[in-house]
């Protein structure tokens, strides 16, 4: 990873995904933009005088103590010899976010994910927004998770979709931290599937990256989002990779299969929207 976005609101599950950024560029190299955002609709105050700024000290003030906190932060053990480069944004927190991802070219955004709330608390949130929307992947970081924890990463597929070019991002990480890959099927009366039958898809997927270990397991379940979720909390993955093909700009109360994960989850979540290839092409393409 050459760039890691990490947003902080100076929360304990922001500093939890610092830990872990940290723990990744450390091992691999690259450097962090660690940001806060001053969420307001005045999107121009770094264009305002000083004199101007004075009409909104509540802005002002906030700024001010995210300045001196990130620095703080930079300046601290968790970060020392690393490259960290801190950036203050103002407007709209999820925009600004997808913004900073574009602007600094980042490979991956790690991000805090709080307690578990009422679904309704997951719908529009700054999370699910920004998976929706970013050209790179998002990690939802609910506890930290240091570099030897990336032993197995459990990859949810249905098979009924070519999700190669969206599963070489979890491809770099696997080979990065010389992690297992767990391909799972989950088998749903709805969309049952002959064991043998997947088992043989999968296998042919394997072979497109001889060059990672791949495993296979195919679990039975009413539903798919239940069956990820057992499987995972059984088993002994350190993080799921969730490739998802909703369109960017679904309503947010249409809950998709990853936002049921990235909402219940208790281990980390990578979201990987299968069109982020073709939107971070757009969005570095020359004007």
């Amino acid at each position: 990873m050459k760039t890691i976005l990490v947003p902080t609101n100076f929360s304990s599950y922001s500093s939890n995904a610092l830990v872990t950024a940290a723990s990744m560029t450390r091992v691999k190299g690259g450097r962090i933009v660690l940001m806060h955002n001053v969420e307001t609709l005045l999107t121009n105050w770094s264009r305002l005088s000083e004199i101007e700024r004075t009409n909104h000290p509540e802005i002002r003030n906030h700024a001010d103590k995210a300045f001196r906190e990130i620095h703080e932060m930079k300046a601290g053990a968790l970060l020392s010899g690393l490259q960290v480069d801190p950036l203050i944004t103002y407007g709209v927190t999820s925009d600004e976010i997808v913004a900073a991802a574009v602007k600094t070219k980042a490979d991956l955004i790690v991000m805090g994910s709080g307690e578990r709330e009422p679904t309704r608390d997951f719908i529009g949130s700054t999370l699910q927004k920004v998976v929706r929307q970013t050209p790179c992947p998002v990690l939802s970081i609910r506890k930290e998770i240091s570099n030897e924890k990336w032993r197995k990463i459990l990859v949810p597929v249905s098979l009924d979709f070519d999700i190669e070019g969206p599963f070489s991002e979890v491809a770099k990480i696997s080979q990065e931290f010389g992690s297992v890959i767990q391909l799972l099927y989950v088998n749903t009366p709805q969309h049952f599937k002959n064991t043998a039958t997947v088992k043989k898809q999968m296998n042919a997927f394997k072979e497109k990256f001889i060059n990672l270990r791949i495993e296979t397991a195919v679990y039975d379940h009413e539903e798919v989002e239940a069956g990820i979720l057992e499987f995972a909390k059984s088993g002994t993955a350190d993080c799921v990779a969730m490739i998802t093909f909703e369109h960017q700009h679904a309503p947010s109360y249409q809950l998709s299969v990853t936002d049921h994960i990235l909402h219940h989850a208790t281990v980390p979540v990578l979201a990987i929207y299968e069109g982020a290839q073709i939107l971070r092409r757009k969005t570095t393409a020359p004007v």
